[in-house]
């Protein structure tokens, strides 16, 4: 994620560099702490029962907000996980070409990996408006920013 709080993918790039994923990397690794504090919040949640009905419902908010963020990270690992299949087998396509002098097919090749990454940038940020909505209706005082995922 950006520092500005946009998810997106890079751009395909005129260098070398093809595409870079660092951005998705950092999504898939906050994906994982947001998976590690659901376990957590659950942990909590089986030895809250003396605990305030007050707290014990901010508790149970957190776990369905935490659920939510959960599902979107998974949604954007698999978008993820596609990315970097199609990046591997295009820039193996794009070495033969190179190798094999083939021009107008690493055209081609290039054009399907613009798609694809229009693509998934397409699908995350659709993914994100939509988990932006269902927080946004599900916090009661919260509120929720595009930070906070």
């Amino acid at each position: 994620m950006e520092q500005s709080g946009q998810i997106g993918v890079a751009s395909v790039m005129p260098s070398e560099e093809i595409i870079s994923i660092l951005l998705l990397d950092l999504q898939v690794q906050q994906c994982s702490r947001t998976t590690f504090n659901l376990e957590q919040l659950s942990r909590a949640l089986k030895h809250s029962k003396s605990l305030p009905s007050s707290s014990r419902n901010q508790i149970l908010h957190e776990q369905e907000q935490l659920y939510v963020k959960a599902n979107f990270c998974e949604a954007i690992q698999h978008i993820y996980y596609r990315l970097l299949d199609g990046y591997k087998k295009i820039t193996y396509i794009l070495q033969k070409c190179k190798y094999q002098r083939q021009p107008k097919q690493a055209i081609f090749a290039r054009e399907i990996l613009e798609n694809l990454l229009s693509d998934s940038t397409q699908q995350i940020e659709m993914l994100k408006h939509d988990t932006l909505a269902f927080l946004r209706v599900s916090a009661t005082n919260d509120t929720v920013d595009s930070d906070q995922i």
